[in-house]
């Protein structure tokens, strides 16, 4: 949708979809119990956090579109 200009939010790089986060999410708590730090103090967790904050935006923008379009 936002090649045709119809959202402004621009995925980027980074998780593909939301299997890859809960993926990513579990490798992280692998990861924060191995070390012994919070889940929040992963870089796997970071990157799903920034995910799953895009996707929220990219919904909403998704959700104006067809509320003012259709």
């Amino acid at each position: 949708m936002r090649a045709n200009g119809l959202i402004a939010t621009d995925w980027g790089e980074g998780l593909a979809d939301g299997a890859g986060a809960m993926a990513g999410a579990w490798n992280a708590a692998v990861e924060a119990k191995r070390r012994g730090v919070a889940l929040g103090d992963t870089d796997a967790m970071r990157e799903v956090a920034r995910y799953n904050e895009v996707d929220c935006r990219v919904m909403a923008e998704i959700l104006d579109h067809l509320r003012r379009e259709h």
